[in-house]
């Protein structure tokens, strides 16, 4: 996956790799499960922790926010952007079971659609497939 983004980048905007390398966030991901009820408190949890060991919180993408709209990619979740007080940058992915398990059974699709060799019309039918499958999935309360 790695080696994908590295090549695919590179390529499709003409960027050096060292750029692009810069640019990978999740070359390193944890995944975090959180039950539906609990999961806005755990999640502020988490992040004050990482907080308080010196970790800066670089980037959140709060997928949930974008159900029903244009920007919407059929992903529920919140993806967040760390650095280490080592400056060592990863990404934490927090879910919920269901959400995690909708990920998991679209990965393919996922794939699919960014490969740069899928049609426009295809890209256009997967991702209309994934947002109909993630609009049965439960928000989270408090998100």
């Amino acid at each position: 996956s790695l080696a994908r983004k590295l090549s695919d980048y590179s390529i499709t905007r003409n960027i050096s790799l060292e750029k692009v390398a810069l640019r990978i966030n999740d070359a390193l991901r944890y995944t975090l499960l959180f039950s539906l009820e609990n999961y806005r408190q755990d999640y502020d949890s988490v992040l004050k922790l990482l907080v308080e060991k010196g970790c800066e919180v670089q980037r959140i993408w709060n997928a949930w926010r974008n159900d029903g709209k244009s920007n919407d990619t059929g992903y529920r979740g919140i993806n967040t952007t760390i650095i280490s007080s080592q400056k060592q940058k990863f990404e934490i992915q927090f879910h919920t079971e269901e959400s995690f398990r909708l990920k998991t059974e679209t990965h393919g699709l996922y794939e699919e659609r960014r490969t740069p060799n899928t049609t426009r019309e295809r890209k256009a039918e997967i991702l209309e497939i994934m947002r109909k499958l993630a609009a049965k999935i439960e928000r989270p309360k408090g998100i």
